[in-house]
């Protein structure tokens, strides 16, 4: 996770905080395909996060699979996203 400041003035607001979400993704992917030099990025989140689904597709993610883990001893079904940069 990163933190969020606002561009107009510098205030933290958070990690992708008040429906920045989408704009911080598309920077994080920016982010690894111009200034890191990867080609893939991947994005998970819990299977019924419809809004993080949603900003995932926005940014032209797509879905890759269901996969289960376990957090704090308890079973959690995720969804993996991912984009390559010569998609």
């Amino acid at each position: 996770m990163w933190a969020v400041a606002l561009q107009t003035n510098d205030v933290l607001i958070g990690d992708c905080g008040k429906g920045y979400a989408s704009e911080a993704a598309k920077a994080c992917i920016s982010f690894a395909f111009e200034k890191r030099g990867f080609d893939r990025v991947v994005s998970y989140m819990k299977e019924d996060n419809g809004p993080s689904r949603r900003v995932a597709e926005k940014n032209g993610m797509k879905f890759v699979k269901y996969f289960d883990k376990v957090v704090q001893g308890s079973p959690v079904r995720e969804a993996l996203y991912e984009i390559r940069k010569n998609a």
